[in-house]
């Protein structure tokens, strides 16, 4: 009901304001480098006032003009997780990124949907996990020492989810 009545007064007000200021919180950005050259820009997005479950959280972010968030690179986790810090208000236990495995207790296999590239660096998994049998989904959790790490997750949960906009850095 929240988030109908949320699109409902940006179609009224989106001349003068964006959605996005209105249903998201911008956290932070992040310059992503490959082979030392800076390629795109990301900026992370987390929800003011509604969850999702798993597989409804892309949908909500392209209704706003934004992505379902992947971190693609180790370099775009590290830069993540002191946005989540700054923001935990906004967090309960779990955050979804758009990442599952077709093989549920697996440590490795886990793939980017938007992509369907399999995660290429070593996953900073949370202690004990991955621990569910039927667990397909991906969340980012606190940690001890301040820090994030990964979860697997249950999908149709409702939990606070990460969006992201990307802008190319290239002319």
């Amino acid at each position: 009901m929240n988030f109908l009545l949320l699109i409902l007064i940006t179609s009224i007000f989106y001349n003068t304001i964006t959605c996005n200021e209105l249903a998201f919180v911008n956290i932070g950005s992040v310059n992503v480098l490959k082979d030392g050259i800076e390629m795109y820009k990301k900026t992370f997005f987390l929800p003011k006032f509604f969850k999702s479950e798993w597989k409804l959280s892309a949908s909500v972010c392209r209704s706003f003009d934004l992505e379902f968030a992947t971190l693609h690179t180790r370099q775009e986790f590290d830069a993540l997780v002191p946005m989540l810090r700054n923001n935990s208000n906004l967090l309960t236990t779990w955050t979804f990124i758009n990442i599952m495995t077709l093989t549920p207790l697996s440590a490795t296999d886990w793939y980017w949907v938007s992509t369907q590239r399999k995660i290429d660096y070593v996953i900073p998994w949370c202690h004990y996990q991955p621990d569910g049998e039927v667990e397909w989904c991906m969340s980012l959790a606190p940690a001890p020492g301040n820090t994030y790490c990964f979860n697997d997750h249950g999908c149709h949960y409702p939990e606070p989810f990460l969006c992201e906009k990307i802008e190319s850095l290239l002319s």
